[in-house]
C-alpha cells in the first residue's frame, strides 16, 4: 500500500510539474508580457502629462512676468524719469500701487522687483532675504529668460523680463515664484521628478524621449525618461522599475500560489479563479490607461481637445473626405487677463469653448491650440457654411455675454485639400484670422 501511495504521489508530482510548466509557457509568460507592455505605455502617458504640466507652469510664469513688464503706463513713467521729467521719489510713488496690483494676480510669488538703472524701484517681497541675489543670474538680455533654483524645501522659477523702449533696455523685472507645491503633485505615486539642465551628467548615457526600463541610479534600477522643457532644461522622470511592474509581480504571486493550492484542492475551480483575478488586474490596467489617455486628450481647463489628440487624429483619420479648419483667437485676451485677472480670463476661455462646442456636428471637434487660440475642425461641410456658423457664434457670444466687458473672437477659415497638408491649411487660416483681427480693430 505504501508503495502504491508513493508511486501515486510520484505520478501526481510529475503531473503537477507538467501542468505548472505548461501554465508558465502558455498562460503566465504571454500574460506577463502583455501586462508589461501596458505598464510601459501607461508610464509613457503619465510622463507626457507631467511634461505638459511643467511646460504650462513655466509658460504661465513667463506670461505673468511679461504681463507685469508690458504695462504701458508704468513704462512711460520710466521714460519720463530718464528724460528728467520725474524725480526718483515721484517715479516710486506713481509706480508702486500699479505694480503691486499686477503682482497680486501671480500665485505663489516670493519676490517681484522692478529695476531701473540696476536700482530697485519697487519691491514686492514675500520672504526673500536678499532681493538682489538673482540679478547676477542674468546679463540684462533684451528678451525674457528664466532659471530654476532648487533647494531642500523649495523649488523656484526666476523670470527675467526686460522693459524695452525704442529698442533700448530701460528697466527690467525679476519675479521669483515657488512652484514646489505643484511640483510635489507631480512626484506622487512613487515618481521622482527633477528639472535638470541639458548638459547634466545624469543625461550622459540617456537619449531624450526614450524610455529606459532598468537605468541604474544609486545602485537601484529605475524606469526613466528625459523630456525637454526647452533648449536649456529637461524634466527627468524616474520610478523604481519594480514599482512600475508591481501589478505584474502581484499577478505572478497570485498565479503561482493559487495554482499550487488549486492542484491540492480542486484544480479546475482554482484555475478559473486565477483567470478571473488576472482579467480583473488587466482590466484595472486598461482603465488606468484610459484615464491617462483622457488626461492627454482633453485640456484640463476648457474640456476642449489637446494638440496631442489632434496629432493622433491626423495620423489615424482616413484622408478621404471634405474638411474645413478654422483658426480662432479671442480678441484682446491679454488685456482681459491684465485688467481683470487670470481667473476671469479662465472663465472667458470656458465661455468661448462652450459656444464653439455648441456649434459642432457629430464628427466635428474643437482643439485648444495654445493660450487663447483654438482650432475647429469641420467634416462634410463647405467653407461658406462654416462661415455662416461662425457669424452665428459671434452673435451668440455677444448675446450671451454676462461679463462686464465686451468679448469677441477673430477667425480664419480654410478648406483642407488633404489631411497630409492640414498644417499648411492651418497656416493659411491663421493668416486670415489675423486679417480678421485687424478688420475688427478698425471697426
Amino acid at each position: 500500500m505504501n508503495q502504491v501511495i508513493l508511486k501515486t504521489n510520484k505520478r501526481y508530482f510529475a503531473f503537477v510539474s507538467v501542468l505548472v510548466i505548461l501554465l508558465f509557457f502558455i498562460v503566465f509568460i504571454p500574460m506577463r508580457n502583455e501586462l508589461k507592455k501596458q505598464s510601459i505605455e501607461n508610464y509613457a502617458l503619465l510622463a507626457k502629462s507631467k511634461q505638459q504640466t511643467i511646460v504650462a507652469l513655466v509658460n504661465s510664469c513667463v506670461s505673468n512676468a511679461n504681463g507685469l513688464s508690458s504695462r504701458t503706463a508704468i513704462r512711460d513713467y520710466i521714460v519720463d524719469f530718464n528724460n528728467h521729467n520725474l524725480s526718483w521719489s515721484e517715479l516710486v510713488s506713481l509706480t508702486e500701487s500699479k505694480y503691486n496690483d499686477g503682482v497680486k494676480v501671480i500665485k505663489n510669488i516670493n519676490l517681484a522687483v522692478r529695476y531701473v538703472s540696476d536700482k530697485p524701484l519697487v519691491v514686492c517681497n514675500q520672504g526673500e532675504a536678499d532681493i538682489d541675489k538673482y540679478k547676477s543670474l542674468f546679463n540684462n538680455p533684451m528678451k525674457i529668460e528664466y532659471k530654476f533654483e532648487e533647494k531642500v524645501d523649495s523649488l523656484k522659477i526666476i523670470v527675467y523680463s526686460p522693459i524695452i523702449f525704442q529698442n533700448e533696455l530701460i528697466a527690467y523685472d525679476i519675479i521669483v515664484v515657488n512652484i514646489l507645491e505643484q511640483f510635489n503633485e507631480l512626484s506622487k505615486d512613487g515618481f521622482n521628478v527633477k528639472i535638470i539642465k541639458s548638459n547634466n551628467q545624469l543625461l550622459k548615457n540617456i537619449k531624450t524621449e526614450k524610455i529606459y526600463e532598468k537605468y541604474s541610479i544609486n545602485k537601484h534600477n529605475y524606469m526613466c525618461i528625459a523630456k525637454p522643457i526647452d533648449n536649456n532644461y529637461l524634466i527627468f522622470i524616474s520610478k523604481l522599475t519594480n514599482d512600475v511592474f508591481v501589478n505584474i509581480n502581484k499577478v505572478s504571486l497570485f498565479s503561482i500560489t493559487g495554482f499550487t493550492l488549486g492542484l491540492v484542492l480542486i484544480f479546475f475551480m482554482i484555475h478559473m479563479n486565477l483567470v478571473k483575478v488576472a482579467n480583473r488586474l488587466i482590466q484595472k490596467i486598461e482603465n488606468s490607461r484610459d484615464t491617462c489617455m483622457n488626461y492627454a486628450n482633453h485640456d484640463f481647463l476648457t474640456g476642449a481637445y489637446t494638440r496631442f489628440y489632434f496629432d493622433n487624429w491626423i495620423k489615424n483619420k482616413d484622408t478621404v473626405g471634405q474638411f474645413v479648419v478654422v483658426m480662432i483667437d479671442i480678441d484682446s485676451f491679454k488685456s482681459i487677463n491684465d485688467t481683470y485677472g487670470h481667473e476671469i480670463g479662465d472663465d472667458v476661455l470656458k465661455f468661448i469653448t462652450h459656444n464653439l462646442v455648441g456649434a459642432l456636428h457629430e464628427n466635428d471637434f474643437v482643439v485648444r491650440f495654445g493660450g487663447d487660440e483654438f482650432i475647429a475642425v469641420y467634416e462634410g461641410i463647405s467653407a461658406d457654411n462654416v462661415n455662416k456658423i461662425f457669424s452665428k457664434i459671434n452673435h451668440n457670444i455677444s448675446d450671451l455675454n454676462q461679463f462686464e466687458f465686451k468679448i469677441s473672437i477673430s477667425y480664419g477659415i480654410e478648406e483642407v485639400k488633404s489631411l497630409d497638408t492640414i498644417y499648411d491649411s492651418i497656416k493659411k487660416a491663421d493668416k486670415k484670422m489675423y486679417e480678421n483681427k485687424r478688420e475688427n480693430k478698425l471697426k
